[in-house]
């Protein structure tokens, strides 16, 4: 739910706009209209969401722009570009990014006119986040370190990989066993944090499950004492869909003589 104080702000805003464009359009008979007229949309996360855009003006127009800002990010430009004549219009479809939580996207449309008048309106979207289930992919595996194989895992990838310091940023878990012995502690050398979460539903994981369950437990930058069972959380940090999330639950740890095949097996959502 938006907060009332954001909401204020919004609508003080929007009405601003409104003011402004309003004594242009008495001025210099402009017209910029926007349909759907309701200030607030109601959208889904992943639901691309239509608007008509229509402008009718006595001087000639030289350039039209669309920015997009979700509440609390910096905006960034949707559409720009050049323009003529008196009369335009324009069917804009925008594709609401997946949101991990309720938010509101600010739509700004601006037009200019070759006087440098510059129109404007704007729509403010209610977006619902999407709650999706994430799919489970079994039988991964890598190696401990001492053994000479793949002692790193790429969880983006989806493949065990070699451990070194100038290809770290792939590397997001791996083994520190410095001997025969499998030492059971994973480290990230890509920066991700760790919580061991084994009371969490992996079974009906969620996008959204995961990152609230993630962000009220303890962070850890390693996660040591590694059980067959254990569920562990994995976040990379990052602004909007940059930030992922990544869940584990430990099939298999296999501490056999010698260490040529020490190794853990897992499931993995993300």
């Amino acid at each position: 739910m938006i907060i009332k104080q954001h909401r204020g702000i919004l609508i003080f805003f929007f009405l601003f706009l409104l003011f402004s464009s309003g004594c242009e359009e008495k001025n210099e008979k402009t017209s910029l209209i926007v349909s759907p007229l309701n200030l607030y949309i109601p959208a889904q996360s992943l639901e691309v969401v239509s608007l008509e855009v229509s402008c009718n003006s006595e001087i000639d127009l030289s350039n039209f722009k669309i920015t997009s800002q979700i509440q609390g990010k910096f905006s960034q430009t949707e559409f720009d570009s050049v323009i003529s004549g008196n009369v335009f219009s324009y069917r804009f479809e925008y594709s609401v990014p997946l949101l991990l939580e309720n938010t509101t996207i600010l739509l700004e449309f601006a037009i200019e006119d070759i006087q440098s008048n510059l129109y404007r309106n704007a729509r403010m979207l209610e977006v619902t986040a999407a709650e999706l289930l994430l799919a489970e992919s079994t039988g991964h595996e890598f190696y401990s370190k001492y053994s000479g194989k793949e002692n790193a895992y790429n969880l983006i990838e989806g493949e065990s990989i070699f451990f070194n310091s100038l290809d770290y940023m792939h590397a997001h878990i791996a083994d520190t066993s410095v001997s025969n012995r499998l030492e059971r502690v994973w480290i990230s050398p890509a920066g991700l944090s760790f919580i061991r979460y084994n009371d969490f539903d992996y079974a009906n994981c969620t996008n959204i499950s995961i990152r609230s369950a993630f962000l009220s437990g303890n962070q850890k930058q390693f996660i040591d004492e590694l059980q067959q069972g254990d569920i562990i959380m994995m976040r990379q940090e990052g602004e909007g869909e940059n930030e992922l999330f990544f869940v584990v639950k430990i099939t298999g740890l296999y501490d056999e003589t010698g260490s040529d095949y020490d190794r853990y097996i897992f499931n993995l959502k993300k």
